[in-house]
């Protein structure tokens, strides 16, 4: 496209310009070029969606099982919970009369151009460059580019001073086109809403607010876990005393994962820990008792889960079916590329610690790495959806998934897209939900280690299910160490972090958590503690059993024998709060520089799961 007007005074966008495989031009559809006997005068931009602009997305029409009206009631409450402020803001955002519409894109994830976060509503573009700015961003290009004339020159001398240390952390920040940078007057609102369809949505949704403000108990509320089977300990958090649940749930024999669960190597170099509730088997959790622990943030741990599986995940499986696949390593301890070798050669070193390197531990993560599990292995796929628990909020078609309802012909946090013959094709399968992966050789908790993940928060719920464990190197039975963290101890463990290993040093915009640099190990959980008073959900993971991991709860993991895990990533209506919140940390991360993208498109998803909701027809009057 750059070509047709090369030689022309009408700026090419940034696209255009840089010529990266894959990108399309930042105008296409926005920006309509008025020419004069073959000779460009002037341009203009799209003020509304012309007739027939757009196209009808397919929405998904089979869950795991049938989709029924409190199914929807949950679903569109959530989303009304979640969007109805911000659209009630966008409204507000398109009485501009300048206001560009931009059809909302099914192809490609949209992504502000600075924070890589996605972009749904109340967005800006550069009319020069066709840069696109979330609204965070963008009152951050009008403060860096303020001119206030009325300023002392102790504010002009700050304001640069500001100016300058921004431009050292993100140097490109400003940046528009021919080595000039932006200002707040290059850019133009734009949405992706049609008017009236917005107006609508409003309406409906304040409907239903209303209705669940007048009803004596919301669909939502969160009762506090108080019953006469419960306790609160000295931080406020209830945690069970007896071996039964709080509404009869059947609570494991094993209790509340106490010091009796660690390998005997363990159990005197014990941190104080929170109990976490350890049901016997799925059947066991009530759903009034798993949406009370859920909705407070609560993890917990389900056994039985090899009596669901009907494959044998274990090393001789994936020698025999996936051997000679070459796959890529990561060492644990140094957070380095580990090297390439096959399935075979990986997994015939498990449960044989006779010449290991002790400061080598191998983990083959996030596999297949980038291709949809589903597509790769097919037969483990089916096994696993089968077994999981709480499947209604799991599997991937799970009823009372959020992320259920993403369009099967629109690019989401599942999809990859191609086209043939112009014919477009989204391939299904939810590449950064999972089911992933998790297969790694045996480290310790103690002094100097790195555990086998480190410190982290997912982007969404989690589930993980151990499949395999070889025996420990003085033959205990396997298990994983994991540590959970509540959310309102996030800001203690940053402030420790920062202290302990001189974070600052990384730059103000980092975080210590999202940064994954760091374990937890057996000394620093006892100086966390001493220091702040925080403890973890300190749980041994043995084969067969799911640990389901809350969103927003900080979590690190050490292997304590060669073991094999498969996990995913959900969004449940109880914790979108959390994934939105988490959405907004990683943005924090993106300001400096490039960290991840916003794959999991939280309002999108919540905009297309209310779309979805409201065409279904189920018999309203």
């Amino acid at each position: 496209m750059a070509a047709k007007y090369k030689s022309d005074v009408v700026s090419r966008c940034l696209s255009c310009t840089r010529r990266w495989a894959g990108d399309t031009c930042r105008f296409l559809g926005v920006r309509w070029l008025m020419r004069r006997n073959g000779v460009i005068e002037g341009v203009s931009f799209v003020k509304a969606p012309h007739p027939g602009a757009g196209r009808e997305v397919t929405f998904p029409t089979e869950w795991n099982i049938p989709f029924t009206r409190e199914h929807r009631q949950i679903t569109m409450s959530a989303a009304v919970r979640t969007l109805l402020p911000v659209l009630k803001k966008e409204k507000q955002h398109i009485q501009d009369e300048k206001i560009v519409y931009r059809q909302r894109e099914t192809d490609c994830r949209a992504s502000c151009d600075t924070c890589m976060t996605s972009t749904f509503s109340e967005t800006w573009m550069c009319r020069t460059c066709g840069r696109e700015a979330c609204k965070d961003c963008f009152l951050r290009i009008e403060y860096l580019t303020m001119v206030k004339h009325d300023a002392t020159l102790e504010e002009a001398i700050a304001h640069q001073a500001m100016r300058e240390k921004h431009m050292i952390t993100n140097p490109n920040f400003l940046t528009c086109l021919k080595r000039s940078d932006h200002t707040s007057s290059d850019f133009t609102k734009v949405t992706r809403f049609v008017r009236e369809e917005l107006e609508q949505a409003i309406e409906d949704m304040t409907l239903i607010r209303e209705q669940e403000e007048q009803q004596q108990e919301s669909a939502f509320s969160t009762p506090e876990l108080v019953s006469s089977a419960s306790s609160t300990d000295s931080s406020g958090i209830r945690t069970p005393t007896s071996t039964i649940g709080f509404d009869g749930s059947s609570i494991s024999s094993r209790s509340t994962s106490s010091v009796s669960d660690a390998p005997k190597s363990l159990s005197s170099h014990e941190v104080p820990f929170y109990r976490i509730p350890r049901f016997t088997t799925v059947e066991s959790v009530s759903h009034s008792t798993f949406r009370r622990l859920w909705g407070a943030g609560q993890p917990m741990l389900i056994e039985g889960m090899l009596e669901r599986l009907k494959i044998k995940w274990d090393p001789d499986y994936f020698i025999h079916n996936h051997g000679n696949t070459s796959v890529r390593l990561l060492e644990c301890q140094n957070n380095i590329d580990g090297g390439r070798m096959t399935v075979a050669e990986f997994f015939s070193t498990f449960g044989v610690y006779q010449g290991r390197d002790p400061d080598r531990v191998q983990k083959l993560r996030d596999w297949p790495p980038s291709a949809d599990f589903r597509t790769i292995f097919p037969a483990l796929y089916e096994d696993f959806a089968q077994a999981v628990p709480f499947p209604d909020y799991v599997r991937r078609d799970g009823v009372l998934n959020m992320s259920s309802h993403f369009p099967t012909d629109v690019l989401g946090p599942i999809s990859v897209c191609f086209s043939i013959d112009g014919e477009r094709f989204v391939i299904d399968g939810l590449v950064f939900l999972g089911p992933k992966m998790y297969n790694a050789q045996a480290t310790h908790t103690g002094p100097g280690s790195q555990g086998s993940t480190r410190l982290h928060m997912d982007m969404a719920d989690a589930l993980n299910i151990m499949t395999y464990a070889s025996k420990t190197p003085d033959g205990s039975d396997g298990c994983a160490a994991w540590d959970l963290y509540r959310r309102e101890d996030s800001e203690a463990l940053r402030a420790f972090l920062k202290a302990e290993f001189n974070f600052d040093k990384h730059g103000e915009n980092l975080d210590p958590i999202h940064s994954q640099l760091y374990y937890l190990s057996d000394d620093l959980r006892h100086k966390l503690y001493a220091q702040h008073g925080v403890r973890s959900y300190r749980v041994y993971q043995y084969p067969g059993e799911a640990i389901m991991i809350p969103a927003g709860c900080a979590h690190q993991v050490a292997n304590l024998s060669d073991c094999i895990k498969v996990a995913i990533d959900f969004v449940s209506p109880e914790n979108i709060n959390a994934c939105e919140q988490l959405t907004k940390e990683f943005r924090a991360q993106n300001i400096r520089s490039a960290w991840k993208d916003d794959v999991l498109q939280l309002r999108s998803m919540m905009w297309y799961a209310w779309q979805s909701c409201t065409k279904m027809n189920m018999g309203d009057s």
